[in-house]
């Protein structure tokens, strides 16, 4: 992604969806999330991931790292007041 990021008219942004990360083992995952903060960082784009919260190495994270500072949505199974996503049925 950072060449990516160097040329015009990029989203900025990089997407991986949880099937990346499946069956892989968590220091992996760990590894991964650490360079894919850093390489967004240095190149100036937005890494957004999509990972079940049991997949998650918070044991392996740095303090400054810990994944729960950048969470935007979290999606439950259970959804608050019998609705899902908003809607109620």
């Amino acid at each position: 992604m950072g060449i990516q990021a160097r040329k015009p008219h990029n989203p900025k942004f990089l997407f991986h969806d949880s099937s990346v990360f499946a069956d892989v083992d968590e220091r992996q995952i760990a590894s991964a999330i650490k360079l894919a903060k850093a390489t967004s960082e240095e190149h100036g784009f937005q890494y957004i991931c999509c990972l079940n919260s049991d997949k998650v190495p918070t044991n392996l994270l740095e303090p400054e790292l810990m994944v729960s500072d950048y969470v935007r949505l979290e999606l439950k199974d259970k959804p608050d007041g019998a609705c899902l996503f908003g809607f109620r049925f």
